[in-house]
């Protein structure tokens, strides 16, 4: 309402003979000056020059710095300049571009730098070195990103992926670009084009471990000034009132900017009128040359996602990268379950509690719900609560930490339980040897579909009764 009445009386001051002496300049952002230019059919045409400032380029930030030093007699050292192109190159990347005012910023904190190294001490002529630029362009990102890196120097991105299952495929796939975008950089062949990626898989294949893998090695080689990764999903895109929607989706886009944006169950994009809307916005996005240094990540299931595909004609072909997350087999939930002993430091599980733990997921990977690497931790961390419960009272003898073969044995069964049907849940139980998993004696659950499982704990049992 207020910006309404001074844009009329603006207007209304620019046909004034009282006023026909004042020349006017506004100014601003291109695409708010013409949002607001168009909310008023007579401004616009009030104003006869129009001067467009383009965003400076990195070697408009090389020749300016170069100049700033030249006016202050300092001698730049070896490497300063192309630290200043590349420097300047992440930063661009950032919301909150701020051009000469930027490299201002970064020229004198440069000069304090190069003071606090030379205080005290001699300096036959006035140096700028390549430690204090770097330092300089370094805070800038720390400012605008507000970190640079969890990730240790020197350390492999990729090997997070170690610790999962059934990844060699992806993980060759991302050794492969990895080494494509280090070569083309290497060798300086431009902007590179780094494309965006579709993830297909069930829960708990690895599908964000990659995403957030991905960013790292996009940080480690210097193509993306910081490994955030801006996690969503389909319907988190998505607002409650037509014409929100676009907004909500921008707003994400501009905080995964200089960054990867994942977007998790990402076939809710074409389902329903906000849906359309939110996937529409995200193609615009794509296209944009502001949010032209954006990676994004959409993941899902392999059929909804295809849906998802066909539902927008353009979208698909936006993406340069597919990924197939395999489903993890029973095997893979033991070799998980080891790692997960061995990583928390306890002793090495016996046969017979491993083949419960096979029995178990030879079990879940039939059932609704089964959701791969997160039910195999979900399962050792409920072992180790009912350890703890155990030694709570009753410490271990010894250093070593030790899981017992009933503690597997009630974790798995408590997840079996969760997840049979009603009809299906047990309604008797009897006394058997487990020989079948090569445990020396157990329990086994008569279930209504006549199929035998370890059971499940006794007071779970009651609350779901």
């Amino acid at each position: 309402q207020f910006g309404k009445e001074a844009c009329d009386t603006l207007v209304a001051a620019m046909t004034n003979e009282q006023y026909s002496d004042v020349l006017i300049c506004i100014a601003g952002y291109a695409k708010d000056i013409s949002k607001m230019l168009d909310s008023n059919a007579g401004l616009k045409s009030r104003f006869t020059n129009f001067f467009q400032f383009p965003d400076w380029e990195e070697d408009d930030c090389v020749n300016y710095f170069k100049m700033l030093a030249d006016k202050e007699l300092f001698e730049l050292s070896q490497g300063v300049l192309d630290a200043v192109h590349e420097g300047c190159g992440r930063i661009r990347q950032l919301r909150g571009w701020g051009n000469g005012r930027d490299l201002m910023k970064i020229w004198a904190e440069t000069k304090s730098n190069r003071s606090e190294r030379v205080h005290g001490a001699t300096e036959l002529e006035k140096q700028i070195k390549l430690q204090d630029v770097k330092m300089a362009l370094d805070g800038l990102i720390q400012v605008r990103v507000g970190k640079l890196s969890d990730f240790p120097v020197g350390s492999d991105p990729l090997g997070e992926l170690d610790s999962l299952f059934r990844m060699e495929g992806i993980k060759q796939k991302l050794q492969r670009l990895q080494k494509t975008w280090a070569v083309a950089k290497l060798e300086g062949d431009g902007p590179l084009h780094l494309g965006h990626f579709v993830f297909t898989g069930a829960p708990g294949t690895g599908k964000t471990t990659v995403a957030r893998a991905i960013a790292r090695v996009l940080f480690g080689l210097q193509l993306k000034p910081s490994d955030k990764l801006v996690e969503t999903t389909g319907l988190d895109l998505q607002a409650e009132y037509l014409g929100q929607t676009a907004a909500k989706v921008n707003a994400l886009l501009g905080e995964a900017k200089g960054a990867c944006l994942f977007c998790d169950e990402a076939y809710t994009l074409g389902r329903g009128q906000f849906g359309k809307e939110a996937c529409d916005t995200l193609v615009a996005g794509m296209t944009s040359e502001e949010f032209k240094d954006v990676l994004i990540i959409l993941a899902g299931y392999p059929h909804e996602m295809d849906e998802m595909f066909k539902s927008n004609a353009g979208l698909k072909s936006r993406f340069n990268h597919f990924f197939t997350f395999p489903d993890w087999h029973p095997n893979d939930c033991v070799a998980f379950f080891q790692h997960c002993a061995k990583r928390d430091k306890f002793m090495q599980l016996d046969q017979a509690s491993l083949d419960v733990v096979r029995h178990g997921f030879e079990q879940l990977v039939k059932l609704d719900g089964f959701a791969n690497g997160r039910d195999v931790t979900a399962v050792w961390n409920d072992a180790k609560s009912l350890r703890a419960e155990r030694i709570y009272d009753c410490p271990e003898d010894g250093a070593a930490k030790t899981l017992r073969l009933e503690e597997v044995r009630e974790s798995i069964s408590s997840m079996i339980q969760s997840r049979l049907p009603k009809h299906a849940r047990m309604t008797t139980l009897e006394d058997t040897s487990f020989s079948d998993t090569g445990a020396s004696s157990s329990t086994f659950s008569m279930y209504g579909d006549g199929t035998k499982k370890s059971p499940p704990r006794t007071q779970q049992t009651k609350e779901q009764e």
